[in-house]
């Protein structure tokens, strides 16, 4: 993976924009951008509409793509094509049922029935562990300048 951050815009001690590029065994390519800074509707705070102190604007903040399927967040529209996967098939969204509660709340209400020993957690140890690996070679990628393979 590759990665570049910033802190210029507002000189803070931790980053307000960043770019990665993740390259995988399969030969899939990723791309995220990421940016506290930019005047734009295009993050989930933003279009999900759980948290009732941000205004809630109607366009996609995540786009998720394939080769057979892509999906838009946050309507979870599954997008494929109706026929033939080529430029000239049309392609039809097909959204995903959702559920309308507050996202904080449902985390919430999980995390103590896991503490309660009623559920299982969603998101085990060897997840968390894989993500913090992934977080600081996104970390040290951005600091060296240099790829770095997970």
């Amino acid at each position: 993976m590759s990665a570049v951050a910033s802190r210029a815009a507002r000189g803070l001690d931790v980053e307000d924009t960043g770019a990665l590029v993740l390259t995988f065994a399969s030969g899939a390519v990723a791309t995220i951008v990421v940016s506290d800074i930019a005047a734009a509707p295009w993050c989930w705070d933003l279009t999900a509409g759980d948290a009732p102190r941000f205004p809630v604007h109607a366009v996609d903040s995540h786009r998720i793509v394939g080769t057979d399927a892509s999906v838009s967040l946050p309507d979870a529209t599954v997008w494929s094509h109706a026929g033939e996967a080529v430029w000239t098939t049309p392609l039809r969204g097909i959204p995903l049922p959702l559920d309308a509660a507050n996202a904080f709340d449902r985390q919430l209400d999980h995390f103590a029935a896991v503490a309660r020993g009623e559920a299982e957690p969603v998101v085990g140890a060897a997840d968390g562990a894989r993500n913090v690996a992934i977080v600081e070679a996104v970390a040290r990628a951005a600091r060296t300048g240099r790829s770095v393979a997970v």
